[in-house]
Formats: structure tokens, sequence, C-alpha cells
């Protein structure tokens, strides 16, 4: 029935505010929002939801610049530190060690979260409490903010007047003409697939054109809201990507730079939101918790978030940030592997001990000198190299992760996961789900001589 709510999921609103979630103008007239505060008029409890606006890109980067040309001379430290972290998103906002830290919460392009099917801001928030999702955990972890977003923000709240983040960029590449995309509850959805593909393409193969796309996008923040325990403040940023899942009139690689763009300006906002708190407050270290915008339900490719964190991270190197990306149960190999390789970007020195030391252990073996006796001096000190760099861990085998590593360092377009799963398969000739030594040798010696190239000049 329209307008009502489901009485278990609505337990925890009733209890914070002091009635249950019904109807969106019932609802919406139960509160008081007064400034940066929200209060309930049935219970009477106020809540600090704080300054909330929708920068774009460029607005945040203007702010930024300025925040840091008046911060102290010593701001930023040692830069920016980036580690993967299985954690509780929740958990995460209410601990004591994450006051004034910077949180990205994954939403949609209105900055609200999924709720029943088809349905959006009628729907309300208490259904945010039964999904186990990053965003709409993170929307209750600071449920003044959800409130505001959903029946406050642009003065009158979502119902008749939607938040479109993609606005300014649908300006930008003249949506309203071309017909790209149409805003549906917050999802961006292809109106004619093949112009938006046509508009993915021209993205991709023009990075100038993707930074300027990228600068027009926006995102939603609160800048200093409460979470649900009242017992500290921190930073909110919402953002959203596109959903690939919706999208199979074509096929999945023809939306990589439209996706890829949009995935980096949320990483890249965010993290400029984390320089301009840690600058506006004199230049500490500010903690900043990422999470994986757009996979899951929205169907990005892990890889495409990848290598947009790993430009935006770049792009903002010399931040005082200690950057999180938040994992629910385990860390996805192809981001523990930009750990791996931005900790060997910031410990260059640490990265050729390692090496030194594991290829003068593999020369004292009988499977070296084999490989001597067949090769010559030369080569075979090549090829070991390149072993003992691939071998990140020292383990003596290599994994299929570390394999990925070395190949999507070499090419990320070409060594797709599927393809270096199948030259892993070739190279494990024992079948037992690693690449020993000599299997690598031989491996390379078969292969493609630009391949073997290419992996061998890793290591030099």
């Amino acid at each position: 029935m329209p307008g009502t709510r489901d009485r278990g999921a609505s337990a925890w609103f009733e209890e914070l505010f002091g009635f249950r979630e019904r109807d969106y103008v019932e609802t919406r007239n139960k509160f008081d929002c007064c400034g940066e505060v929200l209060t309930s008029k049935v219970n009477g409890k106020s809540f600090h939801i704080g300054p909330f606006d929708l920068p774009t890109v460029a607005a945040l980067r203007a702010r930024r610049d300025k925040a840091i040309a008046a911060a102290p001379s010593e701001f930023g430290g040692s830069g920016i530190t980036f580690r993967n972290i299985i954690g509780n998103t929740r958990e995460l906002h209410l601990a004591p060690e994450s006051a004034g830290a910077v949180f990205q919460v994954a939403s949609l392009f209105n900055c609200l979260e999924t709720t029943q099917a088809g349905r959006g801001p009628e729907a309300g928030i208490s259904s945010y409490a039964s999904r186990s999702a990053q965003g709409p955990m993170a929307a209750m972890a600071c449920p003044a903010a959800a409130i505001y977003r959903n029946y406050f923000v642009n003065g009158t709240g979502q119902l008749n007047n939607s938040v479109d983040c993609l606005s300014a960029l649908g300006r930008f590449v003249r949506n309203d003409e071309h017909k790209y995309w149409t805003m549906v509850r917050g999802y961006c959805l292809p109106v004619l697939p093949n112009h938006l593909a046509e508009l993915s393409l021209a993205i991709a193969g023009d990075r100038d054109y993707q930074l300027q796309a990228q600068s027009r996008v926006q995102v939603g923040i609160h800048w200093d809201t409460e979470v649900l325990d009242g017992s500290h403040k921190v930073c909110q940023v919402c953002c959203s990507a596109l959903p690939v899942s919706q999208m199979q009139q074509r096929p999945t690689s023809e939306w990589n730079g439209l996706a890829e763009a949009l995935l980096e300006a949320a990483f890249k906002a965010t993290l400029m939101a984390g320089t301009i708190v840690a600058a506006e407050r004199g230049g500490d270290r500010v903690r900043v918790y990422l999470t994986a915008v757009g996979s899951g339900a929205l169907g990005n490719q892990r890889q495409w978030i990848r290598q947009a964190l790993h430009r935006a991270l770049m792009a903002n190197d010399d931040a005082p940030l200690d950057v999180m990306l938040v994992h629910h149960t385990e860390v996805p190999p192809e981001f523990d592997l930009l750990e791996e390789k931005l900790l060997n970007m910031r410990n260059p020195k640490l990265a050729d001990s390692r090496l030194e030391t594991q290829l003068t252990s593999l020369k004292k073996t009988n499977d070296y000198l084999g490989v001597v006796e067949g090769h010559g001096e030369s080569e075979a000190e090549k090829l070991s190299a390149a072993f003992a760099y691939i071998d990140a861990n020292g383990d003596g085998v290599i994994d299929r992760r570390e394999l990925m590593h070395a190949l999507t360092s070499i090419d990320e377009d070409f060594f797709t996961a599927n393809v270096v799963n199948l030259l892993f398969d070739e190279a494990d000739c024992a079948k037992d789900g690693v690449i020993h030594y000599l299997e690598l040798v031989n491996w390379l010696c078969s292969e493609d001589e630009d391949i073997k190239s290419s992996i061998c000049r890793l290591a030099q």
C-alpha cells in the first residue's frame, strides 16, 4: 500500500524519532529543520546534521587549493597513505577514533539509497536498516543526515524536486540535445544506448575530455554531521556510479570510458573533501574511509574501480590523509595489488633490497645452474630477476595475485583478469595452483618475444 512501511524495518526509526515513518508529507511534517539542526516534533530530540552542499569536482578543487594556501607552511607532511581494511561501515562510523573522519558513502545520483524496487524518496529510509550494503549502512550510521537528504534537501525534499549529481555534466555534454541518458530515481540510464556508448567511447579516447567531464560531476557532502549515538561528528561524501548491470543493451566494455570517469570523480571528490577538512583544521592528518563505489549491484568491473582509485590517489599524493578502502569480508586481489603497488612506489629502496636478496638466493640453486647451462649467464640472470620480481612475498612460488600485479603493471587494458588467468594456467604445468621457478622460465621462453621482454624489463 503506498505510503506505508514494514513495521519490523521501521522499529529503529520509531525508537530514535518517536514515531513510525509513514506517508512522505506526514513524516516530513513531524520534523523541524532549522539551519544545521533537525528536531523531531514528537519526542523533542535534536540532531546536528551539519552543512550540506552539492559541489562539483571543479568547485571542490578550487576550495581545496584555497584551503591549502591558507594552511600552515608544513601542511602535507609525509603525504597520503593507503591500505585495505576489513570492517563494518556502521561500526567504523561510531568508533571514537573516527571523530572528524571522512566517509565515502555509496549512494545513487540523488544521494539516496535504493529501497524497494522502483520506489524513490516516497519509500523513506526505514528499510535501509534491512540492507547490508555499504551505502545503507553508512546512511544508518548518520540517520539524521539521511532524513535531511530525503525530506529537506532543496528546501522541499526530493518527492518532487530530485537531486541530480549529473546535471552539470549533462549540460556540458548537451545531454538534452543528444539524449545520452535520463535520470530515473537516482539511476543514470541510457535513452538511446548507442548514443551513450558513443559518448563513453569518446571519453575513453581523450584524457583531456575525460578530465573536463569529471570536473562537472557533483557529490553530496555533509561536512560535519552527527553519528547515530551522538558521540561525535564525521564528514560524509555521497557518491555514485554508472549502473552497468542495468545497461545490457551494449557490451560492457563500451561503458568503460564513462564509468571510469564517474568513478575517478567520486574518489577524487572524497579525497579532496578530506584535504579540505585537514587544511581547515590546521594541517592535522585526517582518516578517509573509502568504499568500492560501483561494485556489487551496479556491476562496475573491479579493474575500472581500481584504476580510477589509483589515479585519484596519485592526484592527491601529497595530502595528509590516511586512506582506508573498506571491505566487508575479504580484500579482492585487485585492491590487494593496488596497496602493494603504492607501497613499493613509496619505498623503492625496500623493494630493491627484497629483489636483490631473492635473486642472490635463487642463484645458489641447481635449477638456476640448469638455466645458465641452457640459456647462458646473461639470459638466466634476466629470467631469474623476473621471477624474483613477480614473487612479491618471497615464498619461492608465484600465485595468481602476484602474476596479475606484474602483468597489469605492464598493460592494464591488455592483461585483463581473464587473460592473466589463461596465461597462469599455461605456465602452471604441475597444476598445483602456483608457478615454480622452472615453470616460469619455460613459459617465458615459449611465449611471444614482446611479452617475454616486457616481463623481464620489470626487474630492471
